[in-house]
């Protein structure tokens, strides 16, 4: 913070060191001394008195800020845990489901080797019965049916699986 230095002072500064250098320190301070207008000092006094007391005024508007600021800041904290907690509960309940979707991806990867091993094995036995001398049709287009019916609803069940996990 600068002060400001009124003008009737850097005057008295000035003449002050002029007498001093003219007459002495003794008698150039008396001679400067009785130049000097009380009335200003005066006035100077009340000024800087004024602008003391304006900086303790605005001192203490940042203490009251900061008493306000310090009753707030366990309100704050608190706030900040409780958030902080609730932040670690969603946290751990969404890597729960995260390891229950891997589980349950783990699970559905296998049924579905296992459902595609199954349909193979089945197109491959009515591929079988085809071949033999004597096929029954009707059994076998009726096997045939049920088997393509249900390969196209796994393909479906399939496919809405992988357009909810995407």
């Amino acid at each position: 913070m600068s002060a400001r230095v009124p003008h009737h002072a850097l005057e008295l500064g000035a003449d002050l060191a002029l007498q001093i250098a003219k007459y002495g320190w003794k008698r150039g301070l008396k001679k400067a001394g009785a130049k000097a207008n009380p009335a200003l000092m005066v006035l100077e006094a009340v000024a800087s008195v004024a602008t003391a007391i304006e900086s303790y005024v605005n001192y203490r508007a940042s203490v009251a800020d900061l008493d306000g600021l310090r009753k707030l800041l366990p309100l704050e904290r608190e706030r900040l845990r409780l958030e902080r907690e609730e932040l670690t509960l969603q946290l751990k309940v969404a890597r729960a489901e995260l390891e229950q979707n891997k589980d349950m991806q783990k699970r559905l990867e296998a049924l579905v080797i296992i459902c595609v091993n199954a349909t193979r094995q089945a197109w491959a036995d009515l591929d079988a019965m085809r071949q033999q001398d004597l096929p029954k049709l009707e059994e076998f287009d009726s096997h045939a049916d049920r088997l393509d019916a249900s390969w196209q609803k796994f393909q479906r069940a399939l496919g809405i699986y992988k357009e909810s996990i995407n």
